[in-house]
């Protein structure tokens, strides 16, 4: 784990107002985003290689969502796609990283996240 005390950590993300999942794999996470995310919600996302390389836009579809990711979408629309995804009912993207007060850290190159 990449962890040292797990569980003092997910208390503390916990007192931040985080709801934690924890996933022993991709599959189990898909699985837990589509026991979270209502039918026929709308989802957007943000630059994620996880989100992408796990499926989720695809996931969410099939389960009825509408999913606006700027990565699927022509350059023509992409700026609509963003705002869109912005505005969705969810909003999935990958944490950069966590610190060790809890405060999560997402960096990307056009201020999306």
């Amino acid at each position: 784990m990449f962890c040292k005390d797990y569980d003092s950590f997910i208390s503390l993300l916990g007192r931040r107002n985080y709801a934690v999942h924890t996933a022993r794999d991709g599959d189990q996470a898909r699985d837990i985003l589509l026991s979270l995310v209502p039918a026929g919600s709308t989802a957007g996302f943000g630059g994620s290689m996880t989100a992408k390389e796990l499926r989720l836009a695809e996931a969410l579809r099939h389960k009825g969502c509408i999913t606006y990711f700027h990565w699927e979408s022509p350059a023509e629309k992409r700026g609509d796609v963003t705002r869109k995804a912005a505005q969705a009912d969810w909003f999935i993207a990958s944490a950069n990283g966590i610190t060790r007060a809890g405060k999560i850290v997402n960096i990307d190159g056009t201020g999306t996240e």
